[in-house]
């Protein structure tokens, strides 16, 4: 195997990248380190230096992997017939299942520095606004008088609101708030804030 890897740079960096995959999935984004790394390869721990400059740069290319992963559970969703309220229940289900089925990959997307001018950066930037668009089309029936700058914050907002319940549950904390059933508490949010965003129109 480690011989095949190094007949070129391309298959290094897809065999790292694979790696690194396989060890957030199984430990978390903590586990992963260059020897770790290099000794699941077996190639020297230098070598991961030459091709990514440093861990996260490395976690910034596993999360491309998850987001795209997530645009596709959402983009799967079945949107016929259903009004804004539902949909973006289905959209939240669909992401709920995404983060339990996917918890350790889901965390490392908001661990490590980020630099703005790394193209992993720039890809998974672009990515994430794609999946924004999905709740703010859904809002959009909800106020279509609203202006689209308010459209993209609330989108965001609402994004945030259910992130942080989820990261609650990730961690076994959100029982310490009552929130017995994060799922039902997620369904009121976006009810609410649904409920809102009409009154305001």
């Amino acid at each position: 195997m480690p011989k095949k890897i190094m007949e070129s740079r391309e298959e290094l960096r897809t065999a790292m990248i694979d790696a690194a995959e396989r060890i957030i999935t199984e430990d978390g984004a903590s586990a992963l380190t260059a020897r770790r790394l290099a000794s699941d390869l077996g190639i020297a721990v230098g070598t991961t230096y030459n091709v990514f400059r440093q861990m996260d740069d490395l976690i910034g290319e596993v999360n491309a992997r998850t987001i795209a992963k997530i645009t596709s559970v959402i983009s799967a969703v079945d949107t016929t017939e259903r009004k804004s309220v539902e949909l973006l229940m289905a959209y939240a289900d669909a992401y709920i299942g995404f983060v339990t089925a996917n918890e350790n990959t889901w965390a490392a997307l908001f661990v490590g520095d980020i630099d703005p001018e790394s193209e992993s950066h720039k890809r998974n930037l672009g990515q994430t606004l794609r999946l924004f668009s999905y709740i703010e089309d859904a809002l959009r029936t909800v106020a279509p008088q609203a202006e689209e700058s308010e459209i993209a914050a609330s989108a965001r907002a609402l994004w945030a609101a259910v992130h942080g319940m989820l990261s609650l549950m990730a961690h076994g904390r959100h029982a310490i708030l009552g929130l017995g059933n994060v799922r039902e508490a997620i369904h009121i949010l976006i009810t609410n804030h649904v409920a809102g965003m009409k009154a305001n129109q």
